[in-house]
């Protein structure tokens, strides 16, 4: 019998071809034989398999295929259903998990569009059923797509769930919001820790941000201990995301912030201002910084070498905003030479950090005489030519010190 066999499966090489073929069956040795007879792999059948256009198929392929019930009406069904099955593994694949022409019409049925084997077999790997994506549309869920459907499985989000949630008080939540408080741990016994710690939580990022820094009792207990009695959810995965802990809060006390807020907390540690440069501005003169202008100075890039310049070219005892606004305005020795050039004088604070906000120079002091900006009020001014830097509260007396330029470069 096993000669006649042999025989067939030589007979079907002569018919089909090498091209055909040789690939299929080259270097059969004894096991390959017995395999393919003992799963009734059979010149028909291989006959069938090529002319379905499943690229170069091996024993293997063949022996899989029957193992597993591909058949080429099934093949065909598939593909009458709108899938691509390109080679033996996509076909076995679909075999494997049960992928059937019925689950898929389901599937799109149910609204999932666009569908191709990958998501099929994953769906069907992971108990996306049916029943299950009616189940959670009952609650308002719609995965948007088949990944979705299968995070949902994975990361256990069933309508259980999105009812616990709702029991909670949570609202407007989506699939993806439920699949994050999964993955983070985010459940009923969780919230209503928070809540007991005085955390109010009705949103899922809330939630879930909580969960992600480790903001919890002991560290809203540790802040309100601090001075921080009435912080929100926001606050304290701030503090937790800028790692301000108590120990930079004692430290920042320790240098004289004694009434910080958590925002001006953040932002002192956001903006690196440390105990070295505190020391730094004290010894240059800044004792008694508040957290806003220790924070305007570190931005700004003020330093002890800046604030020694500044001193060289005649600007002592600056006021932290003083010493900011120069740095700003980029003023430099070069720039009052220019200024003296133009027979400008008396170049104080106020007056130098005026000329800059008007971006003075000779041209410019040429159009002021020529009286091109005649008529037009210093604000308008600034806005056709200035450098942007004015338009704050505090610049009332730099926009009475730009009034003063303009008359005197039209008097030149």
């Amino acid at each position: 019998m096993l000669k006649n066999y042999l025989f067939a499966l030589a007979c079907l090489l002569l018919v089909a071809g090498p091209a055909a073929g040789q690939e299929a069956t080259a270097d059969l040795d004894a096991d390959d034989l017995v395999a393919m007879r003992i799963h009734n792999v059979t010149p028909d059948f291989i006959d069938e398999m090529k002319q379905l256009g499943l690229g170069r198929l091996t024993t293997d392929d063949f022996v899989a295929m029957r193992i597993h019930g591909v058949s080429a009406t099934f093949i065909r069904n598939m593909r009458e259903a709108g899938f691509q099955i390109d080679s033996a593994d996509d076909a076995v694949g679909l075999r494997i998990h049960n992928v059937t022409p019925g689950f898929a019409d389901r599937m799109r049925a149910l609204g999932f569009a666009n569908l191709d084997a990958d998501d099929l077999v994953a769906m069907r790997i992971h108990g996306v059923t049916p029943a299950f994506v009616e189940e959670v549309k009952t609650m308002g869920l719609w995965p948007v797509d088949a990944d979705q459907a299968v995070a949902m499985r994975i990361h256990g989000v069933d309508a259980g769930f999105a009812r616990e949630m709702t029991a909670l008080g949570f609202d407007g939540f989506d699939a993806d919001d439920l699949i994050a408080m999964r993955i983070h741990n985010v459940n009923a016994r969780t919230v209503r820790r928070m809540r007991a710690a005085g955390f109010t939580v009705r949103q899922a990022d809330q939630a879930v941000a909580l969960r992600i820094h480790n903001v919890d009792a002991d560290f809203a207990a540790e802040m309100a201990a601090l001075g921080f009695p009435d912080l929100d959810a926001d606050d304290l995965v701030g503090m937790r995301v800028h790692r301000v802990d108590a120990d930079f809060i004692r430290k920042m006390r320790d240098l004289g912030f004694t009434d910080l807020t958590a925002d001006e907390a953040m932002a002192l540690r956001i903006h690196k201002v440390t105990r070295a440069f505190l020391r730094e501005m004290q010894a240059a003169g800044f004792t008694d910084l508040t957290a806003d202008e220790a924070i305007g100075l570190r931005i700004h890039k003020v330093d002890a070498r800046f604030l020694q310049e500044m001193a060289d070219l005649g600007f002592t005892n600056l006021s932290a905003d003083e010493a900011t606004r120069l740095k700003i305005h980029d003023v430099d020795a070069a720039y009052l030479d220019e200024m003296r050039a133009l027979g400008l004088r008396d170049f104080t604070v106020v007056r130098v950090v005026a000329m800059k906000m008007l971006r003075v120079s000779a041209r410019f002091a040429d159009d002021v005489k020529a009286g091109r900006y005649e008529g037009l009020s210093v604000t308008q001014v600034l806005r056709r030519h200035g450098d942007g830097y004015w338009h704050n509260p505090k610049t009332d007396r730099y926009l009475d010190a730009a009034a003063d330029l303009l008359r005197e470069l039209a008097r030149l």
